[in-house]
């Protein structure tokens, strides 16, 4: 399943989106509680404004292995989905864990750029 996760990140960079969602869909038969590719379900689903179920992914995603990118790219599907309550108790978790928030603030600015 890694190279299903490698191939739907490709993919999404690629901005082919259809692509990406076929990818980790792939991923997902074969391992349905990998972090990667529930971050990947969530990133293709935030990128096609499904913010709930980005949140719901990214949520299931850092209850199996804590990430700060994770945790922030959970923060911003809340916030645009209206709770900026639940987001900043996301944003925290982020905080509380980083080693670097800075770069983490940047690879999720680039996972979520348009």
């Amino acid at each position: 399943s890694a190279a299903l996760d490698d191939l739907g990140l490709a993919y999404l960079q690629m901005k082919s989106i259809a692509q990406a969602r076929g990818a980790y869909q792939a991923a997902s038969k074969l391992d349905p509680d990998k972090p990667e590719t529930l971050t990947g379900l969530g990133l293709v689903a935030q990128k096609t404004g499904d913010l709930s179920e980005a949140a719901r992914q990214y949520s299931r995603a850092v209850e199996i292995r804590p990430s700060d990118v994770v945790y922030i790219l959970l923060q911003r599907a809340l916030e645009e989905s209206g709770d900026p309550a639940e987001a900043n108790i996301a944003y925290q978790h982020a905080v509380s864990i980083s080693q670097n928030l800075n770069e983490a603030e940047r690879n999720v600015a680039q996972l979520l750029a348009p």
